[in-house]
């Protein structure tokens, strides 16, 4: 109830989440919920042009890199095609 009151970004300034690993502009996060549900990852990640921040559950075991892959649906980030 409180993540869909608040949001990932608001949980993330608002209370201790663990930052596990971070890759360019991509930070993960793992918050914990409680002794009897599983802990929560995060993937925020801030936008290099414009500044704002995106946040995302993600699935554990993965570093900043895969779990950015996983939100881009596979797509490595270093293959993203670059327009100016």
């Amino acid at each position: 109830v409180l993540l869909q009151v608040m949001g990932y970004e608001k949980v993330l300034q608002d209370l201790t989440g663990n930052k596990l690993d971070e890759w360019r502009e991509y930070s993960l996060f793992e918050i914990p919920v409680d002794e009897e549900d599983e802990n929560l990852f995060v993937l925020k990640m801030e936008c290099p042009s414009t500044a704002h921040i995106h946040t995302l559950r993600v699935p554990p075991g993965t570093n900043a890199r895969e779990a950015a892959s996983w939100v881009n649906h596979g797509i490595d980030p270093t293959e993203f095609t670059v327009e100016t």
